[in-house]
């Protein structure tokens, strides 16, 4: 067998010959995103909104995942979940946040907080893990090579990643320690 690096303009056109739910322009921006999210979703505490971005999210605001979805929170995020907790009260997100189905890849994220977040019956993320496995199953059909694109299914089924957008309203509605980490349960208010 052959074995190739990814190349990412291959990768993009690749993608445009799916028949799914989204356009070219929509699949350009997901494909983006498997390199570094920063450069599409800015940098910092406030995230730049996307217009394409938020067509995306409009294709996938049915869609329901009933397991959780779990997310390791970093240092600037602690006193604000156990404030929420305290208070009941509910946040509006200002920034695209990855959650992955997988709880041990998320306590990795947590490794100097201890703390994870569980988003319990989501609604509305962007299943990125689906996006690029249906891409990845599409080239590997095409080009016929069973190790094309090896790494790239790897990470996606490593992360296993899920993208709540800007703008969702959420609130914590536990509180409880396993081990030496803390979990707040989520959930989606709007």
């Amino acid at each position: 067998m052959i074995r190739r690096i990814i190349n990412f303009s291959e990768f993009v056109n690749e993608s445009k010959k799916l028949s799914g739910r989204f356009n070219d322009d929509e699949i350009e921006i997901l494909a983006l995103l498997m390199h570094d999210k920063g450069h599409v979703f800015g940098r910092g505490p406030v995230h730049i909104q996307d217009p394409m971005l938020d067509r995306v999210f409009d294709k996938v605001k049915s869609d329901r995942f009933v397991y959780p979805l779990w997310r390791g929170i970093y240092n600037e995020e602690k006193q604000m979940y156990d404030g929420l907790y305290t208070s009941q009260n509910t946040l509006t997100t200002t920034r695209y946040i990855s959650f992955s189905e997988s709880k041990d890849l998320a306590s990795l994220f947590a490794k100097n907080t201890k703390i994870l977040l569980e988003l319990i019956d989501s609604k509305g993320l962007l299943n990125y893990h689906q996006f690029l496995r249906e891409v990845m199953a599409q080239i590997e059909l095409e080009v016929n090579d069973e190790d094309s694109y090896e790494d790239t299914i790897h990470m996606a089924d490593k992360e296993l990643e899920h993208i709540m957008n800007i703008g969702t309203m959420i609130q914590v509605i536990d509180k409880r320690q396993e081990g030496d980490l803390t979990i707040y349960t989520i959930k989606q208010v709007n």
